[in-house]
């Protein structure tokens, strides 16, 4: 937190982007009483009744074009 705390007063854009699955894994805790899921019967009944994830986000080379960016690790 202190690095996105540190960026962010810089005036840099944060995007904290959960990427290793489609749904919030939180939510399907929630979503399965509070408890883990342990099998992948127990994870689908859990995310069944939720709201469908979001469309992934386009490749990295498509959506990021930095180019001559001065930085230096004083600078953050």
């Amino acid at each position: 937190m202190v690095v996105k705390s540190r960026v962010l007063a810089a005036g840099v854009q944060v995007l904290d982007i959960l990427g290793h699955t489609l749904y919030n894994p939180h939510a399907v805790v929630d979503a399965h009483g509070g408890k883990a899921t342990l099998s992948i019967s127990s994870w689908s009944a859990a995310v069944r009744n939720l709201p469908d994830p979001d469309r992934p986000l386009p490749p990295r080379s498509h959506r990021l074009h930095v180019q001559n960016i001065p930085y230096t690790a004083t600078s953050i």
